[in-house]
């Protein structure tokens, strides 16, 4: 192909892909319109403004399209960016978050409520929940167990003195990059959050043989810690990387948390029936051999599938034992009200801490 020929078939493919873009913008543009005017039925009829279970819906649908044809969860990204940005018809929904800016939890808030969500830092666990119950924020987010962020605590524990609801949950995979700050061939220090350490290991110590690694209690203080001191790396996902300014030096292949975090959405109302929903509750037993046992038939008499079951001590004094349990179903089921009614007439202390859609998106 001549030069010239080359240039015109480039010129040619540009001009498709600027009447492709300028087609994107009025289908967004379309869209948005729409949105608005569901948000504005949504009004009249005091329905809640982020519906969990359309969402999974939309996101099912979207992959279900693409059919493999581009990278699964990029799309889903790009919708769920989307999606924010039709939530905005009204005024910006404001989700709070624990800990400080780029913590795991502030990138989970980002990726599941996009970036057109005003996200609102609080202190803690605590705070998310007062935030909510003032407010001052439409949602909270929280992680299901939060020791990889250095504050090891149950956020369920937080649900109990409550009366707000879960309303839905996401599941986050961790990626990790290394991050740097002005760095000239490989990092003199490189800090890591201690249980990023600890499951990585070999290999961090062989290929940062020649750096100091600082054990850090979060990839948000890991990635402040490394924006401060140049010449240094984090360990820690992109979106902590751009909050604080940081290059990304290379991917972290392998380095990552065991297992899938689990986020609960903290709002003020139960979502509706899907037919493809999730209890929480909590049960309160004396503490005593075979009572679990005796629980635990409750749900099986009733073909109720238990998926988590963890226990708490709220008193070193008193013998009970407080049970947190997931199960498939809504509490407004029939066979769902069941398993409750019985288990109140065993246990000291029910309480329905959600009914919610299981989470979806690619799952779907």
């Amino acid at each position: 192909m001549t030069a010239r020929a080359h240039k015109a078939q480039l010129t040619r493919l540009r001009r498709s892909i600027d009447a492709i873009d300028a087609e994107l913008v009025r289908l967004l543009t379309e869209r948005h319109g729409l949105a608005r005017d569901v948000a504005e039925l949504k009004r009249h009829s005091g329905r809640e403004r982020y519906i969990p279970v359309r969402e999974k819906q939309i996101l099912a649908r979207v992959n279900d399209l693409n059919g493999g044809r581009l990278p699964a969860e990029a799309l889903a990204g790009i919708f769920r960016d989307i999606l924010g940005l039709c939530r905005q018809t009204e005024r910006p929904l404001v989700v709070a978050f624990p800990g400080p800016q780029g913590s795991l939890s502030h990138a989970a808030a980002r990726e599941q409520f996009g970036a057109s969500t005003e996200l609102l830092a609080t202190a803690g666990l605590a705070e998310v929940f007062e935030a909510v119950a003032q407010q001052r924020a439409d949602y909270g987010i929280v992680p299901l167990e939060t020791s990889s962020e250095g504050i090891g605590v149950h956020a369920l524990e937080y649900f109990l003195e409550s009366d707000l609801t879960i309303t839905a949950e996401y599941y986050w995979k961790l990626k990790l990059a290394v991050a740097g700050n002005r760095i000239r061939g490989r990092p003199r220090r490189l800090i890591v959050q201690e249980m990023i350490f600890a499951l990585n290991r070999p290999w961090i110590s062989e290929s940062f043989r020649a750096a100091e690694i600082v054990l850090a209690p979060s990839v948000a203080w890991s990635a402040r810690e490394a924006s401060e001191h140049p010449g240094s790396a984090a360990i820690c996902p992109h979106f902590s990387a751009s909050v604080h300014g940081l290059d990304i030096v290379s991917e972290a292949p392998g380095a990552a948390l065991a297992k899938e975090m689990r986020f609960l959405t903290v709002g003020r109302s139960m979502p509706v029936l899907t037919r493809a929903d999730k209890t929480t509750v909590a049960f309160s037993l004396i503490d005593r051999v075979g009572v679990l046992d005796d629980a635990l038939r409750i749900f099986r008499r009733r073909k109720v599938n238990l998926s988590l079951l963890d226990s708490y001590y709220p008193s070193k004094t008193i013998p009970t034992v407080t049970f947190f349990a997931d199960f498939h179903g809504h509490a407004t089921e029939r066979a769902i009200a069941r398993v409750l009614q019985e288990l109140r007439g065993l246990s000291s202390f029910v309480k329905v801490l959600g009914s919610y859609p299981v989470f979806g998106g690619l799952r779907a």
